[in-house]
């Protein structure tokens, strides 16, 4: 959508009361935890992966046959037909008895083959790993040594996360208990008993359903791409560089992204961070998968890769002892991603900066293919305004010569418009019109009419009620009560 520039506000005395309603805290996303079944023909379905699950093995009968140990133990069975192929840890540590843990391909009393079985594998409580095929039946059945029954936990999780203890500890629900994944790797993976997260970096928008988070360090300086494959469900999906306490929007995918993938040229050594989280509220499954390509093409310093700016915004760093990736000028410099909303006219300033700067705008790292220029105001850089089309754009900030670098701000905004004149309005119970003059100087697309009660917060996306092409508008059918208070805001928007 186009952007709103300028505005002209009046108040008139005439608006019915209006409701609202109260808003809550996000609460976890939950589920209930099943008993495992009897048989194989009454066996708990695994739903999801990861998934955990409590029950207890006193009360049902002796069934299956383990081949790990003696058991005359009763037993319960899960059934499990995956959607992938890999391999898979199944853990009952932290059960409340001596358990056994046998998984079959098929059920045992139907032909089924016995393809692990563990006993004591954490203490008293059995964990093992094996690989299961994409469409294949499993039946995995929690046995008890001997006799033994009681209380158990079911962690079913990829082999990196070992052999949980905790209920559902696969859950890998903060930025703190992220799963390290390798450089590259596939991960099967979900967001099944995760809850809503609140993100503390800057620069990108606040998740709306319960997220899992995963970690690795870029190995080298090839590029790297994060994607998600066989997703069941709406998801969005964030690229963070740093750590939990401090980290920074990298990339993103919001909802409704047919490829959930991004790419990026990452910094050696460096931690990446990604959350992925359902869209209002949704949960499922999918594959996590890490892959690298070619080293990328802007140098070998990426420290100087600053996390993306969502415009209108500022960026604030400091170009001493970093690397000269561009050789525009023999200077230390950085590069600023900027992510250009909407198409409009823009302009980027270092006026504000400490030092000499030298800038380049382009559509790739070290590049001023749109614009390059120095002293533009004083000693420092501003662009004239530039029509730009929504995308990614990179400035790269240098200072005029290799003694000079220091601290900077890059302001990025849209060019001004002149606000629209004189707006009249008009009370003809029950109507209210409006009219007002356009602005000087520039060109108006549409004007944005803003209703509100409250005039301390007029502009806002859910007070707007017209956006007309002409310079008048008439409110039907407003006026119910001659004692209402009403306020008007009109916007001009650029082309």
């Amino acid at each position: 959508m186009k952007r709103v520039i300028n505005l002209c506000v009046l108040a008139v005395s005439i608006l019915a009361s209006i409701g609202y309603a109260e808003q809550t805290s996000p609460q976890p996303h939950t589920r209930g935890l099943d008993q495992g079944g009897e048989t194989c023909a009454t066996a708990t379905e695994v739903y999801a992966f990861p998934f955990c699950d409590v029950g207890t093995t006193a009360g049902y009968a002796n069934d299956y046959t383990p081949s790990c140990n003696t058991s005359t133990a009763p037993d319960v069975v899960y059934h499990w037909r995956p959607s992938f192929s890999s391999e898979v840890s199944f853990s009952l540590c932290g059960s409340d008895y001596d358990c056994i843990l046998h998984v079959w391909r098929g059920c045992p009393s139907s032909g089924g083959v016995e393809i692990a079985c563990n006993d004591d594998a954490c203490g008293l409580q059995s964990c093992l790993t094996t690989a299961v095929q994409s469409g294949l039946d499993y039946y995995i059945i929690v046995d008890g040594y001997q006799s033994n029954s009681g209380a158990y936990r079911l962690n079913i999780v990829p082999p990196s996360m070992g052999c949980p203890s905790s209920l559902c500890g696969w859950i890998i629900d903060d930025c703190e208990e992220a799963l390290p994944v390798s450089v590259p790797s596939t991960t099967p993976a979900g967001n099944v008993g995760s809850t809503d997260d609140f993100l503390v970096g800057g620069g990108c928008p606040q998740p709306d359903g319960p997220g899992v988070w995963f970690s690795f360090i870029a190995p080298s300086p090839n590029e790297l791409v994060v994607e998600l494959t066989n997703v069941t469900f709406q998801v969005q999906m964030w690229l963070f560089c740093g750590c939990c306490n401090d980290y920074y929007c990298h990339g993103y995918t919001p909802c409704g992204t047919t490829m959930q993938t991004i790419g990026f040229c990452p910094e050696p050594g460096m931690q990446y961070l990604v959350l992925v989280a359902g869209c209002d509220g949704e949960v499922g499954t999918f594959d996590f998968v890490v892959s690298s390509f070619a080293p990328c093409a802007y140098g070998t310093c990426f420290a100087s890769l600053e996390p993306d700016l969502y415009a209108p915004g500022v960026a604030t760093g400091n170009t001493c002892n970093q690397c000269n990736n561009c050789s525009a000028r023999p200077s230390e410099d950085e590069i600023v991603p900027v992510i250009i909303p909407y198409t409009g006219q823009w302009v980027f300033s270092l006026c504000n900066s400490a030092f000499d700067t030298y800038m380049l705008l382009g559509t790739q790292p070290c590049t001023g293919d749109i614009y390059e220029r120095d002293d533009t105001c004083g000693v420092q850089t501003t662009t004239t305004c530039l029509t730009l089309n929504p995308g990614q754009y990179f400035v790269t900030i240098e200072a005029y010569n290799s003694l000079q670098c220091g601290n900077y701000e890059l302001h990025v905004n849209p060019c001004p418009l002149p606000s629209p004149r004189n707006l009249v309005i008009q009370a003809d119970p029950p109507n209210i019109s409006l009219s007002w003059l356009p602005p000087v100087g520039g060109s108006v697309t549409y004007y944005v009419v803003y209703r509100s009660t409250n005039p301390s917060l007029i502009v806002a996306p859910g007070n707007v009620v017209a956006t007309p092409f002409g310079t008048a508008w008439q409110d039907v059918g407003i006026i119910q009560n001659p004692s209402d208070r009403f306020f008007y805001a009109v916007t001009a928007v650029a082309p």
